[in-house]
């Protein structure tokens, strides 16, 4: 599991990175560019457009939904309000895209 701070930093990361991850967790709302930006970026590459990507934030926004599933998200789920509701969002991710 790696951990960035924005959109760019990923891409910089995944432009670089010889191992691709199995899995994206992108925010809507991330500084420097946010998750919209760099979904887009990533399902743009050849190389990268293969990786599912979740949107994991706290947008209740229809139309924030819409827009990433349409850009290619693989899913998008709201952030949890307990650590056991993570788990349970997170295991039924893994499984459905394993």
């Amino acid at each position: 599991c790696l951990n960035v701070s924005n959109g760019r930093e990923l891409l910089d990361f995944l432009d670089t990175s010889l191992i691709l991850p199995d899995l994206i967790l992108l925010d809507i709302n991330m500084p420097v560019m946010n998750g919209r930006a760099c979904l887009k970026e990533i399902k743009r590459d050849p190389r990268l457009k293969h990786i599912p990507v979740v949107i994991f934030t706290t947008s209740k926004n229809e139309q924030d939904r819409q827009l990433c599933i349409e850009l290619g998200a693989t899913d998008f789920l709201l952030k949890p309000t307990t650590s056991h509701q993570a788990t349970e969002q997170l295991k039924g991710l893994l499984s459905s895209i394993a």
